[in-house]
């Protein structure tokens, strides 16, 4: 069997047909677009409405668990405290405050054009 130029350009649709393909896609983009925006704005407001809250929250249980630590691990005699376990609990407040903030300023910088 012998191939020639045509074999090749038999499966090319009309151009008109691309164009409209062409244009179908750019607006499921321009809608999925304008879907991801609404969420996007939806989700910074509610985490701006309860930063205060959060936040105080989150910093008000680092230190108060890293303070019980430090008392009753220089204040009492326990035998077995649970000192880093603690820390690590009062860590992770301190890291979860950073990722509410990186959060927020991510959705912020996404809907800042």
């Amino acid at each position: 069997m012998r191939l020639t130029a045509g074999d090749f350009y038999q499966d090319v649709e009309n151009p008109t047909t691309l164009r409209k393909r062409a244009g179908l896609g750019i607006a499921v983009s321009g809608a999925l677009y304008s879907l991801w925006r609404a969420i996007a704005l939806t989700l910074y407001v509610l985490l701006e409405v309860f930063d205060g809250i959060i936040c105080t929250l989150l910093a008000g249980l680092a230190i108060l668990i890293a303070g019980t630590a430090l008392l009753f691990e220089y204040a009492a005699d326990l035998p077995r405290f649970p000192f880093w376990g603690l820390m690590a609990a009062s860590g992770a407040c301190a890291l979860t405050m950073v990722l509410y903030y990186g959060l927020m300023r991510l959705l912020k910088d996404s809907l800042g054009r």
